[in-house]
């Protein structure tokens, strides 16, 4: 319940329509190399809690980062993610961490994570049908999703019960 999970730069890995990936406690799956999870309206992937009875923060998050250029998750459902301690540094205090990364995002959905429900760093790849349900109104670090810098495409999204739907930051 405590791995960490790394995918080097050059490999791909492919998760099917209807696939559950289960992760508890400290797990983490950190992606140098991209990730095609490509599921279906009717074959939803999953990432989500090892419990029998979930709580948000379950275990740490699916993190996609430089060098990838070419993943996608498409009807992927994450939740009851988002652990992080103090020492997590802020770019990977999210369910859903992109840094730097060439990311496609469609029709997936972001729910009852600790902190964010996806946090995309310098991220200028496409976001759209999904939907972001970090799950409280009242904790202000449960941001829907949080982009820092870049120049992404997000449409067709719906934010609900989030401190903060949509978060956009830039130095500039």
């Amino acid at each position: 319940t405590s791995q960490d999970f790394i995918v080097n730069a050059g490999a791909t890995l492919t998760v099917e329509p209807g696939v559950t990936i289960k992760m508890g406690d400290q797990s983490s799956i950190t992606m140098r190399g991209d990730i095609l999870a490509i599921g279906t309206s009717a074959e939803n992937i999953k990432f989500t809690s090892i419990y029998d009875t979930p709580v948000p923060g379950n275990w740490k998050y699916l993190r996609i980062e430089s060098p990838s250029e070419n993943s996608t998750l498409s009807y992927v459902r994450f939740e009851y993610g988002g652990r992080y301690f103090s020492t997590t540094a802020l770019d990977a205090r999210a369910m859903v961490s992109i840094y730097e990364a060439t990311t496609t995002i469609l029709n997936s959905v972001f729910e009852n994570s600790q902190i964010a429900g996806l946090r995309a760093t310098r991220f200028n790849g496409t976001i759209s049908g999904s939907s972001f349900n970090t799950g409280t109104t009242t904790n202000t670090d449960r941001v829907g999703l949080y982009i820092y810098e870049g120049a992404p495409t997000i449409s067709g999204s719906t934010f609900s019960t989030n401190y903060s739907g949509l978060t956009l930051e830039s130095t500039n």
